[in-house]
């Protein structure tokens, strides 16, 4: 089972971040500490941005939206790029789904 199928998602999943995420701004980069895969990240750029819009609840959608506009990528490519870190932070508990919308 790939982890696409594994964390099914879809413009209208709902995405927020761990709330336990320990996490801390330096020189305009975010770094954070996952303490249950041990392991330092230093997020770049664009993962930056897409924590910093994860700060309150928010659609793949809507995410890759705001993603599209404020970085001048096509859609088909940043529903990609951002998909492939949405299930690597999921796989890392960094962020979570907390329910789809229905309608």
């Amino acid at each position: 089972m790939s982890m696409k199928q594994k964390h099914p998602i879809n413009s209208k999943t709902i995405l927020q971040r761990n709330q336990e995420q320990l996490f801390t701004m330096i020189d305009d980069e975010i770094v954070m500490l996952n303490i249950i895969h041990e392991e330092y990240l230093n997020l770049n750029d664009q993962a930056s941005y897409i924590w910093q819009q994860l700060k309150t609840p928010r659609s793949f959608g809507a995410l890759t939206d705001q993603l599209c506009s404020a970085y001048n990528v096509e859609k088909e490519v940043c529903v990609v790029d951002t998909l492939d870190f949405i299930i690597e932070f999921i796989e890392k508990d960094i962020i979570q789904i907390i329910h789809e919308k229905t309608s």
